[in-house]
């Protein structure tokens, strides 16, 4: 790495959190990794790193004490710090605020948006005058036409994730024909609620962020994962109540919640709500229904002004689910719309974790033929199916993709449903009319925005063989390719090609990660954790390492605090479990986590002493079926250990105590590698093993007292 490389200080209790971190950011920075906030003052009397991402709520000492520590020192305050929390409330972004942070993150945190945050830092901490400018304005410090290449992922990431809003808007008004002329039939399925929610709450995020908005959201920990609904109807009603909210909040906050209700026959529903601190609504926009419900709210609040539906759209569909949509406002408290919607779970689908992880690819001289009069679309179109081995050919019109079918012979078409000219129909019908066995049965598969109910059926008749949805989406390409592609010509139909095209390192991933798969709960999703880590599968295998390795201390501890009754420090512990799960991909845990930490912090401590020892026996089943697959690999066996004299020990402990009080852990990791290496005698072997694994935990203080300990000894020895 270069001398001029950045360094980065990372503060947080939770070890995954700060695994995480460093997997993400070594190759682009010197990074100092601190558990503990003791451990961070030391860091920083001894160096001044570039920018600090700083946990909020740790034991003894508070991201927010550091804070006042840092904005007293006249070295140190102008540093970039950027707060990471789990719980981003209005009160913490004006504390943040007003303590002088640079931005914040909520964990957990996209990859993406972590690396995206930094650069922007690091980019204007040159300019100590805008200091807590990001966080005043809730967005990005950007320049418009200068961004960093993080940023412009970032924000083709988020353009993608407008893009599917915006063709889901233009279906809410096909689907309103549909609705008024023929009652289109519903399509209920399986659903995950919790990816559900954010999916629509990181969207709307943006855009409340963009106008200066606080948005805030809560997931009610008691609701199932899967429900039973037509998901398609349901994300319609949200983003319209979404839309309409953000669009009339000019100032304050807009929070988005789902909550699980039950009522007094014991039926239990889900409600969604969306609130606005300001909604200066004009009420002859809606026409009131629900005389019952408006009738109800009369009586409890004098101050309501009115009750009301929301859009027509959004009335007519939750009515074709049986949904009831209500509409509040209250002078000068802001605004509610709310969408209760009958509960229906049924037991989760198969895991298919291991599926999605099999990625097909081809062999080479696989030729796919995409036809799209849209540049954009065939670039990102081509750039998927690289990686899946494939070189394809484009056609920007169907009169094109007609003539390139008289030229050559393709083992795959994906075809754009709407084109100027000749559209997706009309060509296929064309590609059909020339005739002969291999122009009537090559695949076309249809590539379209239209994701109305009958849309298979429209592609079906006009001679395509199936149909995938825009934006294009990684699982639904893969499915394809493998159920269109003949078996002969993909590496993962032949066992015998795939293992020797394969890397060996990845084949060994995917191999463990099938085993973790087959051995975690049901509730585990390695689809999740590989996504909070950015799909590197390799540091997510670290993360369920160190999860096997010291999980059953962390509850240990756990049940110390119970045991004792300190609730701080059991809130804070159950906190810290609460990333961890979430950052394993056991969202159900996690949530699960997090409901005990939020009864801790209201006083709920009967909650607490009730569940958690059975939450402990859950945590620990989950760790005897992952530790199963890890003990599995067997370790290698050392051979014999070189002496070392105890001038050279000497010298090595003093370097690992200088790389252990700055907290910069490759460096230290390197020093005690090279360390273990070595033997001295049998009481001194035993001490470097320990300290090897406080180093490789980040236990930078504990591993600072067991050096101390062989340097008293050495000295008495001298």
């Amino acid at each position: 790495m270069a001398d001029n490389v950045k360094s980065i200080l990372a503060v947080d209790d939770a070890y995954t959190n700060l695994q995480i971190v460093h997997g993400l950011l070594k190759d682009s920075f010197h990074m100092h990794l601190a558990k503990s906030g003791r451990m961070a003052l030391i860091a920083l009397e001894r160096m001044t790193p570039d920018l600090i991402l700083l946990d909020i709520e740790m034991p003894e000492i508070s991201g927010f004490n550091i804070m006042e520590t840092i904005n007293a020192n006249e070295r140190l305050k102008k540093i970039p710090v950027i707060f990471v929390t789990a719980h981003a409330s209005k009160d913490f972004v004006i504390t943040a605020s007003r303590q002088g942070a640079k931005d914040y993150l909520v964990k957990p945190f996209d990859p993406e948006l972590l690396r995206a945050k930094i650069r922007n830092a690091l980019k204007d901490s040159g300019h100590s005058g805008n200091r807590g400018k990001a966080i005043h304005s809730h967005g990005l410090i950007y320049d418009e036409y200068d961004l960093e290449n993080d940023m412009k992922i970032l924000y083709l990431n988020n353009m993608k994730k407008t893009f599917s809003v915006h063709m889901k808007i233009i279906g809410d008004l096909l689907d309103y024909y549909e609705v008024e002329s023929a009652r289109s039939d519903l399509m209920p399925t399986y659903f995950d609620l919790k990816e559900f929610f954010n999916g629509i709450e990181s969207f709307n995020r943006l855009i409340a962020e963009s106008k200066g908005l606080v948005f805030q959201s809560d997931f009610d920990a008691d609701l199932p994962h899967v429900i039973f609904g037509d998901e398609i109807r349901i994300n319609q009603i949200l983003v319209d109540m979404l839309g309409n909210v953000i669009h009339y909040t000019d100032r304050g906050y807009i929070r988005f919640s789902v909550e699980l209700i039950t009522d007094d026959e014991d039926a239990e529903g889900v409600v969604f709500c969306v609130e606005g601190s300001v909604l200066d609504v004009i009420e002859h926009d809606f026409t009131k229904i629900h005389e019952k419900f408006e009738r109800m709210q009369r009586e409890k609040n004098q101050n309501i002004v009115n009750v009301t539906p929301v859009l027509p759209i959004a009335r007519q569909l939750a009515e074709m689910i049986g949904a009831d949509i209500y509409f509040n406002s209250a002078r000068d408290k802001g605004s509610a719309f709310t969408v209760e919607l009958p509960l229906q779970t049924e037991e989760r689908e198969p895991n298919r974790s291991k599926e999605l992880l099999k990625q097909v690819k081809v062999k080479a001289g696989i030729k796919i033929l995409v036809v799209d009069d849209n540049p954009v679309n065939l670039k990102i179109a081509v750039s998927m199916l690289a990686k899946h081995g494939v070189a394809s050919d484009t056609a920007q019109s169907g009169e094109k993709a007609v003539k390139l079918m008289q030229e050559a012979q393709y083992d795959l078409i994906f075809m754009d449903h709407l084109m100027p000219g000749m559209d997706g129909a009309a060509t296929t019908k064309a590609i059909r009319a020339l005739g002969g066995e291999y122009c009537g049965e090559v695949p076309i598969i249809a590539l379209s925005a239209y994701n109305a109910v009958n849309a298979r059926d429209l592609f079906l008749r006009s001679g395509m063989n199936d149909f995938i949805t825009k934006p294009i989406d990684d699982a639904e390409l893969n499915m394809a390719l493998k159920n269109w592609l003949p078996r002969e010509k993909l590496l993962d139909g032949n066992p015998d090609a795939g293992q020797n095209n394969e890397n060996p390192d990845e084949f060994e991933l995917n191999e463990l990660l099938n085993r973790v798969s087959t051995a975690g709960s049901q509730e585990l999703s390695i689809v999740r954790g590989l996504k909070s880590v950015g799909g590197d599968k390799k540091l997510y295998v670290e993360v369920l390492a160190h999860f096997c390795n010291w999980i059953e201390n962390d509850m240990r501890l756990l049940m110390e605090a119970v045991k004792h009754k300190r609730w701080k420090d059991y809130a804070i512990r159950v906190h810290a479990l609460k990333t961890v799960l979430a950052n394993i991909g056991d969202e159900l845990m996690s949530d699960w986590a997090a409901s005990l930490e939020k009864a801790a912090a209201e006083g709920d401590t009967e909650k607490c002493v009730r569940e958690t020892e059975y939450f402990q026996h859950n945590i620990m089943k989950l760790h005897s079926r992952l530790a199963g697959v890890f003990q599995a690999k067997q370790p290698k066996v050392e051979g014999s250990k070189k002496k070392i004299s105890a001038e050279k020990l000497n010298d090595l402990l003093l370097k690992i105590t200088g790389a252990c009080l700055i907290c910069f852990v490759d460096q230290a990791g390197c020093l005690t590698k090279e360390l273990k290496e070595f033997s001295f005698d049998d009481e001194t072997d035993a001490a470097i093993s320990k300290i090897y694994d406080y180093v490789d935990s980040y236990d930078f203080d504990k591993a600072y007292g067991a050096i101390q300990t062989i340097l008293e000894k050495l000295t008495v020895g001298v």
